[in-house]
Parts: C-alpha cells; sequence; structure tokens
C-alpha cells in the first residue's frame, strides 16, 4: 500500500520527468498568425446564407460561407453597444462605454481618443495595421486611425449617410443643408484627398475598400498583419455598383 510519502516522492518524480523532458525539446518559435476583421454596418444574419436565412437562394454568399465552414460559425452574439460609433470604440478599446467616453452617436460623450486601443498592441509586436472603411470615432486629424495604432487609413470618418443628401435636409436649401451636414470627406492618412464625396463615387464605395483591402493583403502577406474592413453599408444609403446591382437576382423570388 502506498502511503502519502511516497506519494509526494511519485509526484515529484513525474514532474521532474516532464520539466526535463519539455526542455530538452527544441521549441519552434510561433509564427504570428496574420488577422482579418470585417465589419459591414447594419448587415443581417439573414444577409449570410451560412445562417440559412430567407435569402440564402436568393442571393447566396459562398466565400462568407466558407470562412464558416472552415472556421465557426457564431450563433449567439452579446454587443457592449450595438450603435454605429460607441460599438467601434468599445471593440478598439475593450471598454464599456461608460470606460471610453462614448454611449450615443449625438449627444452621447465623446470618445477619449488617449484610450489604448488593441491594434496599438499589434504594431509593438511588428504587425502592419491598416483600416479601410468607416472610422466614426472622430474626425479631426489627431482623432483619425494612424494616431491610434493603424498604419494605413482609408475611408469616411463616420457614416456614409451624414452628408447633405441626407433625407432629413433635403427638402432645404443647399445653403441650409451644409450647416447641419457638411459635404462627406474621403480620407487616406490624415489627410482629405476628396472633400466632396458624391452620390456616384458611394456607388463605387464598397468594391473601393475591398480593393484596398486585397492590395494591402498583397503587399503583407508574407509578415504579420492586422487589417480591419469597415464596410458603410449596407447601412443607409444604400449604394451599388452595376456589378452587384440587385437586378441581376430573380426580383419573383424576392417578392415571395
Amino acid at each position: 500500500m502506498i502511503n502519502s510519502t511516497n506519494r509526494i516522492i511519485i509526484l515529484l518524480t513525474f514532474l521532474v520527468i516532464i520539466i526535463t523532458s519539455c526542455n530538452s525539446e527544441k521549441r519552434t518559435p510561433l509564427k504570428k498568425p496574420n488577422i482579418i476583421y470585417i465589419m459591414a454596418d447594419d448587415l443581417t444574419t439573414q444577409a449570410i446564407s451560412a445562417y440559412g436565412g430567407i435569402y440564402k437562394d436568393i442571393a447566396p454568399t459562398p466565400n462568407i460561407d466558407r470562412v464558416a465552414k472552415e472556421g465557426m460559425l457564431f450563433q449567439d452574439v452579446l454587443v457592449t453597444n450595438s450603435i454605429c460609433g460607441p460599438s467601434r470604440a468599445a471593440i478598439l478599446t475593450g471598454n464599456y462605454s461608460n470606460l471610453n467616453g462614448y454611449y450615443k452617436n449625438e449627444s452621447g460623450g465623446k470618445f477619449d481618443d488617449s484610450k489604448w486601443t488593441f491594434p496599438q498592441e499589434f504594431q509593438k509586436y511588428g504587425y502592419k495595421t491598416s483600416l479601410f472603411g468607416k472610422w466614426h470615432l472622430g474626425h479631426h486629424k489627431t482623432s483619425l486611425p494612424i494616431h491610434h495604432g493603424f498604419d494605413e487609413y482609408y475611408g469616411l470618418p463616420y457614416s456614409n449617410d451624414m452628408w447633405p443628401h441626407h433625407p432629413g435636409v433635403r427638402h432645404l436649401p443647399l445653403k441650409e443643408r451644409l450647416k447641419k451636414w457638411p459635404d462627406l470627406p474621403m480620407i487616406e492618412g490624415d489627410k482629405i484627398i476628396d472633400k466632396e464625396v458624391t452620390p456616384k463615387e458611394q456607388t463605387l464605395l464598397t468594391t473601393d475598400y475591398t480593393n484596398r483591402a486585397v492590395n494591402f493583403i498583397n503587399r503583407h502577406k508574407d509578415k504579420p498583419f492586422f487589417l480591419y474592413l469597415a464596410h458603410s453599408m449596407p447601412h443607409v444609403p444604400l449604394f451599388v455598383s452595376k456589378e452587384n446591382d440587385i437586378t441581376k437576382f430573380d426580383i419573383e423570388k424576392l417578392k415571395s
């Protein structure tokens, strides 16, 4: 019969063997994974055919479905905030809205841009980081992504409906509209490269962001990178390119 002293001796022996074997193995440095985070504003799960929604046979999403099939499909999701800007503040900082300062788009605080953001941590470990798309955490120069953890940025500083064509002001003369919603700018880095994004340019917005993202991946595929692709749509107003026009789908099926 093994007494308590012998049990301790046996356990210590096993621990020594385990530690010795671990130290004797040649450890291969872990390769840093590349990470792509895609955020589509106001996208419903019904629009992703992997979830088996009502549009799965009408407008399937095979490439997104492949990600789900080869990875993981989440069925339950909890969010700290579901609104445009505040949700992004929570994701980037890991803080609740009362801690990051931003809980509502209008008259709901202001994002505290002195807060740590997780892309800054990636940069510390040699990652190239980028954001293409909607930011919505401040439009002033020092508030833009390249000052908060991103090496590259191209996109709109806020929602694509915050412009003089907003339905709430469209009945007003242009001069009055511009007081409420100024022209929508396109920004690269921290500089405005297009002072007035037009409706025609919005039809190319999704394609434009996607092309930028693909280009970034091709340039950095052999190095660790973090890509944040933040599509403005399907947040209204909806704009699509000719290649993705809804008329190519079976309209009768959509009606049913």
